[in-house]
């Protein structure tokens, strides 16, 4: 589980290097293309193995204290005298006195005993020391060590956090998946566009050199949006804006979303919504998310420019009616889908 949490950090912290690289682009070279390229790679980082690996710090638990187990005393053995077998020669003759005639027995001359070291005793006899003994004294017992109040056991964070931070990725993948279906049920209440603006979008799609996926209109505040769910590509599209736009801010509202389809701007909300569903954690993806938005709508501004040269004054009105029109409500955007962007990006344009 370590190991996993450490392959995220290790991408975080790389595709970080690369967003202050992308921002700095965006912010001081004013190339659009080559800012949506720099955010690509963030994202790209993001979901390839790492270049190296953070070491996750964790904390081992203090060892416990040692138990000191006293060994049993062992039983006293009794003191037992010490006794030593003297050979009967070495042990002076002493009579008691009697009272006899000097003149009976001839004076005897009693001779002293030879010390042990002048005369060792003669080996025939045993010599038997017997000694107590020694008693088996057993250690004292170590006192108890206080445990530190300062270490505590962080073992379990490092899973902890990766249990988390899969229940998380679960539950957003859930949601996300939530709302494409039934955005994809949705869009069954859709009605085909009329004739005149497919015949709009047939030409533009011809001027720019792409097939022209199927028009759709559905009621309500819908941000124009390239939705590629399904086997068939739409091009969704609010059915109450349609009068309040004139054909050539149609025109122009439709090269935007061709573009979209002509960059293959549509495999890259897929790789969004991955990078989302395993970092919805990490504010550095939602932030690279709005960022990479931004870059590819300048982007789409630009293929509409290119395309259509004349129309730039019934772009910007296109827009700024646009903005109006999504003001007043709450402009559904689901994931995977391609649009005009927010409102908030779209004032920005």
């Amino acid at each position: 589980m370590s190991t996993l949490l450490a392959l995220g950090l290790s991408n975080v912290a790389v595709a970080t290097v690369l967003a202050l690289l992308a921002w700095s682009a965006g912010r001081w070279l004013r190339r659009p293309a080559l800012t949506h390229g720099l955010w690509l790679l963030v994202f790209l980082k993001l979901l390839t193995p790492p270049i190296y690996t953070i070491a996750v710090i964790r904390t081992a638990a203090p060892a416990p204290a040692p138990v000191i187990a006293a060994a049993p005393a062992q039983q006293a053995q009794p003191t037992v005298p010490h006794f030593e077998v003297i050979p009967a020669t070495a042990l002076p003759l002493v009579m008691p006195e009697l009272p006899i005639a000097e003149d009976q027995y001839p004076p005897r001359k009693v001779m002293p005993a030879p010390l042990p070291e002048e005369k060792p005793a003669p080996a025939d006899v045993a010599q038997f020391a017997i000694a107590p003994a020694p008693l088996a004294v057993a250690p004292a017992p170590a006192p108890p060590v206080a445990a530190s109040s300062s270490s505590f056991d962080w073992s379990w964070l490092p899973q902890a956090l990766t249990w988390a931070w899969l229940t998380g990725a679960a539950l957003w993948l859930a949601l996300a998946t939530v709302r494409l279906v039934r955005f994809q049920r949705l869009l069954h209440w859709g009605r085909s566009a009329p004739p005149q603006l497919r015949a709009l979008a047939a030409g533009v799609a011809a001027r720019m050199q792409v097939s022209c996926p199927r028009l759709v209109l559905v009621p309500g505040a819908v941000s124009p949006m390239l939705w590629v769910f399904g086997r068939v590509p739409k091009l969704v599209l609010p059915a109450a804006l349609l009068e309040r736009l004139t054909p050539d801010q149609w025109r122009t509202l439709l090269a935007h979303e061709l573009a979209h389809w002509r960059r293959r701007d549509h495999w890259v909300r897929w790789l969004e919504l991955a990078a989302l569903a395993l970092y919805w954690w990490c504010p550095l993806v939602w932030w690279a998310k709005q960022e990479l938005q931004q870059s590819e709508e300048e982007c789409c501004d630009a293929w509409v420019v290119a395309t259509l040269p004349q129309a730039a004054r019934d772009y910007a009105l296109a827009l700024v009616e646009t903005i109006d029109f999504l003001s007043g409500a709450r402009a559904v955007l689901p994931p995977a889908a391609s649009g005009l962007g927010h409102v908030h990006l779209l004032r920005r344009r």
